[in-house]
This record gives C-alpha cells, sequence and structure tokens, in this order.
C-alpha cells in the first residue's frame, strides 16, 4: 500500500534491454582550454576514470620543436580539471621521434611484468614510414613515461625510441596518413588495438593503395606483449571511417566503437556501432548531428572523438563521458584548423543495475513527473516556479512494483551544456520502511552531479525499500534565474 504523503507533508509544513529507450546524448560544455593552458589545439582524449578521478590524456601543441605532445590532466568531477602537465613529448634530437599523439592507455600487466603497468599507445612519425605506433609505460598514471626502445628495454626520452606498428605499406609521401589513430582495450587479459592506416587494405604487395584509403583494422598483441603485435585484420562495416574509440561492454559482451564521421568539416555528426567479435561492426546508430538535446546541432569542424571508460577500456554503469575536439567558442571562424578545444558530452545507455520505478507523484507539477521514471535521460520533470530559495513543502516521491534491496541513489539532473538546471544545493532523502508503513530519513545531502549530470548517494549500508521521496531544502535555479524544482530521472541502485 502506498504510504500517506499528505501526514508525511503536514508533518514537515545499447541495445534496448528492459527499457524503452536506446543510448542518447547530452552536451556537458567545454572540458579544457587550450588558449588558457598555453598551447592551440587539444584533440583526441583517452579517458580512464579510476579511484573516484577522470585522468584524460589528449594529443596537443608539442614543445622543443616536437609537431605534437601527450597532455594530462584529471578531475574528481569532469568539471574542474587540474592544469594539464606532458605526460609524453618527442624527443626531437632523436631519429624518427619527432610527434607525440593519439594517446590510448591501458592499465595492464603483461608477461614478464612484476606489477601492472599503464601502458600508453602514441603515434608518431617516420620518414620512410609516415605515421606510426609507439608504446610508453608507467607504474603512475601521471607518469612519467618510459618508451620502449626495443627487446625488453624501456627509458625516459631516449634518442632511439622503436614503433611497434608501421603502416601496411611504407610511403614516403606525406599525402598519405600512414597508420595511427589507435585505441586498445584489455578483454580477457589480451590486448586488442583498432588503428587507421590509408596506405593498403593488407600487407600484400598488390593491396597497396595508389592514393590516401583509410581503413580501420584490428590487431591483438602476440602471446600479451605489448610490444608484438600480430598482422592486422580489415574491419568490415566501418568504411573509410578513422579516429574512433572502442571500448569493452561486459554485460552485453559487445564491443561498443564511437566515431565523428565528416571529422572536422562543417557537416561532423558523433555515431556509435557494436560489434561481438571486434571486426564486424552493426550499421551506425546517430547519437548527435542535429537538433540534439537542448536543440543544439552537434558542433561544426569537431572531430577526434574519446570516451571514459575503466583502467583496462571497460565501459562503466550507464554513463559515458564523450570528449571530443572543436574550434574554439570565439576568435576563429568557419573551419579553424588547429584551433580546438576539448569539448565534453554524455552517451546515458539503458541502466542495468536498478530497480524499476513505476509511479511517480509531486505536489508541484510544470513538466510531467513520470519524465522521473521513464528511463529517458533526457526527458525532464519540472515543479512550478517559485518567489524564493527556500522549499515550504515541495517534493517529488517515486515507487517500485515490490520491496527492493538498494545500495545507492542516483538522481539525474537538468543539463543543458553542461549547466545544470533546477538541481537543488540541499535536499532531503526518504526512502520507505522495509514493511512500506513509514518514511525513513536517510539524510540531507549537498551532493551536485559530476559532468555526466549525476549525483550519486551512496548508502551506509543497503537497504530494503518500496520507494524514494526527495525534498529540496532549497531551490537550484534554471538558466534565466528562475527558482525551480528540475530533475532528468531517479533510479535506485540494487
Amino acid at each position: 500500500m502506498r504510504l500517506g504523503l499528505l501526514k508525511f507533508l503536514a508533518l514537515m509544513t545499447y541495445f534496448v534491454l528492459s527499457f524503452a529507450h536506446a543510448d542518447q546524448f547530452a552536451f556537458a560544455g567545454k572540458l579544457v582550454d587550450s588558449r588558457t593552458n598555453g598551447y592551440t589545439y587539444g584533440y583526441g582524449p583517452s579517458i580512464i576514470y579510476e579511484n573516484g578521478r577522470y585522468n584524460m590524456f589528449y594529443c596537443s601543441t608539442g614543445s622543443n620543436g616536437a609537431w605534437d605532445a601527450v597532455r594530462y590532466v584529471s578531475s574528481s568531477d569532469g568539471n574542474t580539471w587540474s592544469a594539464p602537465t606532458i605526460a609524453l613529448g618527442a624527443n626531437t634530437g632523436a631519429t624518427g621521434d619527432t610527434a607525440a599523439c593519439d594517446p590510448s592507455v591501458v592499465r595492464y600487466q603483461a608477461p614478464g611484468d612484476a606489477q601492472p603497468y599503464y601502458y600508453l599507445f602514441y603515434s608518431g612519425y617516420v620518414a620512410s614510414q609516415q605515421t606510426v605506433i609507439y608504446v610508453a609505460r608507467s607504474l603512475n598514471i601521471s607518469g612519467p613515461y618510459e618508451k620502449w626502445t626495443g627487446g625488453s628495454n624501456w627509458a625516459l626520452n631516449p634518442a632511439n625510441p622503436k614503433y611497434i606498428i608501421a603502416p601496411n605499406h611504407a610511403q614516403t609521401s606525406s599525402s598519405f596518413y600512414g597508420a595511427g589513430e589507435q585505441t586498445v582495450v584489455v578483454v580477457n587479459n589480451q590486448l586488442q588495438m583498432w588503428y587507421s592506416d590509408d596506405t593498403g587494405i593488407s600487407t600484400r604487395p598488390g593491396d597497396a593503395c595508389a592514393g590516401p584509403c583509410m581503413h580501420l583494422f584490428m590487431t591483438s598483441a602476440i602471446g600479451g606483449n605489448p610490444t608484438q603485435w600480430s598482422a592486422p585484420t580489415l574491419t568490415t562495416g566501418t568504411g573509410s571511417i578513422e579516429s574512433v574509440d572502442v571500448k569493452y561492454n561486459d554485460a552485453q559482451k559487445t564491443y561498443v566503437m564511437y566515431s565523428t564521421p565528416n571529422k572536422h568539416q562543417a557537416n561532423a555528426y558523433l555515431v556509435e556501432q557494436v560489434s561481438v567479435n571486434g571486426i564486424d561492426w552493426s550499421s551506425q546508430t546517430v547519437l548527435c548531428n542535429t537538433n540534439c538535446y537542448g536543440g543544439a546541432n552537434f558542433p561544426a569542424y569537431s572531430g577526434n572523438v574519446g570516451v571514459s571508460g575503466d583502467s583496462q577500456g571497460h565501459t562503466i554503469g550507464n554513463r559515458t563521458l564523450v570528449g571530443y575536439a572543436a574550434p574554439y567558442e570565439s576568435g576563429c571562424t568557419g573551419n579553424c584548423w588547429g584551433q580546438w578545444d576539448l569539448f565534453g558530452g554524455i552517451v546515458y545507455s539503458p541502466a542495468a543495475d536498478t530497480a524499476p520505478l513505476t509511479s511517480a507523484q509531486s505536489n508541484s507539477i510544470l513538466w510531467p513527473v513520470s519524465a522521473l521514471i521513464d528511463a529517458d535521460y533526457l526527458s525532464s520533470y519540472s515543479s512550478a516556479v517559485f518567489p524564493g530559495a527556500t522549499n515550504a513543502n515541495t517534493f517529488v516521491a517515486a515507487w517500485t512494483a515490490g520491496q527492493s534491496v538498494v545500495r545507492a541513489i542516483r538522481l539525474y539532473a537538468r543539463d543543458i551544456n553542461g549547466k545544470m538546471q533546477g538541481f537543488p544545493p540541499s535536499y532531503n532523502v526518504y526512502l520507505t520502511a522495509a514493511d512500506n508503513s513509514s518514511w525513513v530519513p536517510i539524510g540531507t545531502f549537498s551532493q551536485q552531479p559530476d559532468v555526466t549530470g549525476v549525483a550519486t548517494i551512496t548508502l551506509p549500508t543497503s537497504m530494503a525499500t518500496y520507494g524514494i521521496l526527495i525534498y529540496p531544502v532549497t531551490f537550484g535555479a534554471d538558466n534565466y534565474g528562475n527558482r525551480v524544482f528540475q530533475l532528468n530521472g531517479i533510479e535506485l541502485v540494487k
């Protein structure tokens, strides 16, 4: 039986599984500003969420004569990032070491390693080949990273780093890109890599391209050795796609690939594809092109996407931080080549770890309260507009169909381009008692949404309940300064 809410208030004065919605995308605003940090571009991020922090590596303007350098930033919430540091640069005095770009980082214990290392795969340049792929490693995620120099040897800033993957066909013409833009995951303790190569569809002499012809390849580390890789396999369903990021979804047992077709063109857009074997890929699902959430289009001239995962390249929960390069918001017009900041977005996938909420109620409704439980992370509930910040008696509540044991609560904010709308600075949370006879106060909280638009409250101990009630102590504001209570969803995490 549902509880007596009036009495309570008087006392207070990817695939679609169990949901009707597929993956959804929302903008999250700017992540890192290039000019503010003293360089001109940032793109191609590799994002690891580990120990409560986002760790982001990305290609950026080089130093000391190098073309590019890999910079590193970190953040506890994805909104405020540390000052960038160069995690890996090129030794311009070394043979063929003129750039360090396109990072992909995983934590992995290779055969012979006494402990796991963070392996940073990056692209560089050799005149006789064009772009080639290298690897470096560190015991600490922030570095310093030692480059592979052959055999079992690794060194800081060496004069002779060795590449691990070359193009299918060596090219001296700069009209070719070569082999790079790699992305790496660890699945079943096996290193797997995807990379772009525009020199030919295989290493056979007859399969060389007369001119650049971009293709996506997959390869695996031989014997688990991060410096030795099998002959590449041409993927299917990928066309001339390039600059992808791949993650592994443990729940679905599938690979998920993100990319930006028409990258750095006026009609760039964001897509995802899935694969069971990493070679044969589904058709593209458009996440954002025109008229995306909030009415905005995917930014023109954007590209080089990277998405968050754990330290082995696996998806985490149902929210993925997407980073991509796009032209400065001011100070340039048109293509703005090489004038890029890093921007963010969120991909929301159907949650698989929640107790489904089947009904909801509020005593102040401007937009439907059903938005709290419809598994559509882009639909919004809103209260009426209030004259001040202090709440008198407004609440939202939602119930499950039966008793559920929960360990955490997720509150999804209404997020417009990274700005949270109407999320309360302070709020009381109640769960029903195990017998559904009363509301049990859980506490007063001030947790605010992270970059994914979600505030997570972890319970001190798991609790049997039939429902949840949220009572704002104070109201937040929307972009117009209106005092309102707005949410895009509530989840009880089992």
